[in-house]
């Protein structure tokens, strides 16, 4: 299994924010079957992001940006990324790309020009990254017994093409671990330890969280 596509799957599932390992379980026996449609799933939505990407002993910082439109149809590409320098060469991982469609998933390694398929077991929820997983606001809170507060984040936040820059946002902070979401009942991150958004566009109208 090529390098790139062993990296995209490890960050896929590995929950490196210590406030999702805290409620991953809760949430997940908690989800709102009983929501509507359109508050228990993400609407399709673009996301621009900055993540901090363990390449060894190194930390490297790359802008990835986010397709959405379902949780069986999405694309997450390398936009922008630092070079890896190593003792073997170097690397710059800026056009690789992972998707889902369907019941197919694809990683492409732009080092090495190779791309992986795959496919996804029936019963598996493939997440471009950990806190990916549609969970509205209501569930959450309703997990911990513990209400969210609201935030001024530093996110560019649009629905539709009404757009607001540092944009209101709903933190929620558990065992020392932060995480924040847009101002919407649906539960889409803006931050959390592993990543920040720099702009959420999301095509739909807002649903309010209170």
């Amino acid at each position: 299994m090529q390098r790139f596509a062993n990296r995209w799957m490890l960050l896929s599932f590995i929950l490196t924010a210590g406030v999702l390992v805290s409620i991953g379980i809760a949430m997940f026996t908690l989800r709102d079957h009983s929501a509507t449609a359109d508050v228990s799933a993400w609407p399709p939505l673009t996301m621009t992001y900055i993540v901090e990407v363990p390449v060894n002993d190194l930390s490297v910082r790359q802008v990835r940006r986010l397709t959405y439109e379902s949780t069986t149809s999405w694309v997450e590409e390398v936009v922008q990324a630092e070079d890896v320098v190593l003792g073997i060469g170097s690397f710059n991982d800026t056009g690789s790309y992972q998707k889902v469609d369907g019941d197919q998933y694809t990683s492409f390694d732009i080092s090495t020009g190779q791309t992986q398929t795959e496919t996804i077991p029936e019963d598996v929820l493939r997440i471009p990254r950990a806190g990916f997983d549609p969970v509205p606001i209501g569930v959450i809170e309703r997990a911990l017994d513990k209400s969210l507060t609201q935030v001024q984040t530093t996110t560019r936040v649009c629905f539709n093409d009404e757009c607001t820059e540092n944009a209101p946002g709903w933190k929620l902070e558990e065992d020392r671990s932060v995480a924040v979401f847009a101002d919407d009942a649906r539960g889409i991150p803006v931050r959390l330890s592993s990543f920040v958004v720099a702009e959420l566009r999301v095509h739909d109208e807002r649903i309010p969280v209170r």
